[in-house]
């Protein structure tokens, strides 16, 4: 079923990272609506707090710098450069259980353009 979804998001042009992985993660959630979602976001930061604790001896071990690695039970499970791939072969071996997914190293700030709010004197209508 998930080579399945993954061959969808390519047809329907999903691209982008991102994309991807938020549709994974709103699919394990219609997929598992039974389980507890505030259990699963109390398991995810617990999975982020293991992360930052260990990050800078991470950061030392060049096996590590540079790339993502999954976090589960406090412990890394996985790694790779492309944080795509990762999600996809983790979710595959573990199925669908709550982790965190983290970037060891230095990473360049998103910028997001944030909307420009117009005066009424300078709408123009056309």
């Amino acid at each position: 079923m998930e080579e399945v979804q993954h061959a969808n998001y390519q047809k329907e042009g999903f691209r982008k990272k991102n994309e991807v992985i938020e549709q994974l993660i709103r699919d394990y959630i219609k997929s598992e609506s039974q389980y507890d979602v505030s259990k699963a976001m109390l398991d995810f930061e617990e999975e982020k707090s293991a992360f930052e604790k260990i990050r800078e001896s991470l950061a030392k071990d060049e096996s590590y710098r540079g790339k993502y690695v999954a976090i589960m039970k406090g412990k890394v499970i996985d790694s790779d450069p492309d944080k795509v791939k990762l999600v996809e072969r983790t979710y595959k071996k573990q199925g669908y259980v709550p982790l965190f997914i983290g970037f060891v190293g230095h990473q360049k700030p998103v910028e997001v353009p944030s909307p420009q709010l117009l005066r009424r004197h300078e709408v123009r209508h056309a």
